[in-house]
């Protein structure tokens, strides 16, 4: 028979790793807040005829667990290494002596999608040449790390790419005023999408 305090910490883990977002209540049911990275506070709820009745040293128990499993949660939705440095090479870019020019793939002279594609064969990873190639080739997400590409869209064509470096902020090579340069993710377009770093 599996231990009271175990049983429970594996029920709260298995809700919290499966997205559960309410199991029905009963009478005398302890319920506890967690929040999962990327989401709103979920209500995870022990049974009582699973686990009937929760010391204080078990609720305090509970409650740590909870966290440690939010906080590995953030963990593993933090940036890889792979994708900070990805973000920091491709804003070493910015500025001169590089610059903007329609289909430029380098040394000196890039366009948006170039400028991405450049980037990514740096660190091995084959991508599309076009923004409308590279946003239909990667998985879109909500919560972007640094390293992935951001898409600008129009009449539901990507007519821009840029690479995300974290903190709302892109580095793109954006057209011949502004160059090569960093901004906030909206200053390029008010419509855009967040493709995970393959």
């Amino acid at each position: 028979m599996i231990p009271r305090r175990l049983a429970t910490a594996l029920l709260l883990a298995l809700a919290v790793f499966s997205g559960a977002a309410g199991w029905p209540s009963t009478g005398g049911a302890q319920t506890h807040s967690v929040t999962r990275a990327g989401a709103g506070p979920a209500r995870v709820t022990l049974l009582a005829s699973i686990t009937p009745a929760v010391s204080a040293a078990e609720k305090a128990h509970l409650a740590h667990l909870a966290h440690l499993a939010h906080l590995a949660q953030r963990k593993t939705a933090a940036a890889t290494p792979a994708g900070a440095g990805l973000a920091a090479y491709a804003q070493s870019f910015a500025g001169a002596p590089r610059y903007y020019s329609y289909g430029g793939e380098g040394p000196y002279g890039f366009d948006c999608s170039g400028l991405a594609q450049v980037v990514y064969a740096h660190f091995g990873l084959s991508i599309p040449r076009t923004s409308e190639e590279q946003a239909a080739s990667l998985r879109s997400t909500g919560s972007p790390q640094p390293g992935d590409l951001v898409f600008y869209w129009s009449g539901g064509d990507a007519y821009h790419t840029a690479i995300y470096l974290g903190g709302g902020k892109v580095v793109s090579a954006l057209n011949t005023q502004y160059g090569i340069i960093v901004t906030p993710v909206s200053f390029p377009g008010p419509s855009w999408s967040y493709g995970v770093m393959p």
